[in-house]
């Protein structure tokens, strides 16, 4: 109505399981009704930080006691959680697999 001059706009965030430091977005008004946008302040960045562990949750709780809490997690569960998180992505996958395949043809005898 008249004289208000700030608007509040809900957006919905879809849940991703998958960590990412922070994921952004531009989130842009257009086609106003009943008002004006401003010159600059019609288009707006949107941060959203991931509030996961990385690089999963499955040790989190040891993660919430500091210092000490992570010095137990056990080492080999902890790179096990890391490469599982590489090769969800799969541009990392496929790209290994073929470092390795192509790092093995030296061992080959012609």
């Amino acid at each position: 109505g008249p004289g208000v001059i700030t608007q509040s706009v809900r957006v919905k965030i879809l849940k991703d399981e998958h960590w990412n430091a922070t994921l952004e977005f531009k989130l842009s008004l257009s086609q106003p009704k009943a008002c004006m946008l401003g010159h600059y302040l019609h288009t707006c960045r949107v941060k959203i930080i991931d509030g996961g562990c990385f690089p999963s949750d499955r040790y989190a709780k040891q993660i919430q006691f500091g210092m000490r809490g992570i010095e137990n997690i056990p080492a080999p569960g902890l790179v096990t959680e890391f490469l599982r998180f590489v090769y969800s992505a799969r541009e990392v996958r496929w790209r290994t697999l073929l470092t390795v395949a192509f790092d093995q043809l030296q061992n080959l005898y012609l």
